[in-house]
């Protein structure tokens, strides 16, 4: 990923809101890291499901997750059109991290 496609990238997240709460993507450190696969030309998007737990309430974690994919999956797509986005949830579960894969 060039540092030009990461600066856009991180001014996406902080112009991107979750209508629930109004924070910005960025604002609400759900994000743990973003991946261009060059090659597929997908983005892999890691999200703390930790985190989400965190700041979130029930109705939030329950159908917000699905609306913040759906979200910065849009916003992503104004700015490239042509990449598509993949979701990955990190939790912890016990001592080890477990990922989830969200299709």
């Amino acid at each position: 990923m060039t540092e030009e496609m990461r600066n856009t990238i991180s001014e996406v997240l902080e112009e991107t809101l979750e209508p629930i709460s109004g924070l910005s993507v960025a604002d609400l450190c759900v994000v743990k890291g973003i991946r261009f696969n060059a090659i597929s030309e997908k983005f892999l998007i890691y999200l703390d499901m930790q985190r989400m737990t965190l700041i979130t309430s029930t109705f939030f974690f329950v159908v917000g997750k699905i609306q913040l994919e759906e979200i910065l999956t849009e916003a992503l797509k104004k700015t490239f059109p042509f990449y598509e986005t993949r979701y990955f949830y990190i939790g912890e579960q016990g001592s080890e991290y477990k990922l989830r894969v969200s299709r």
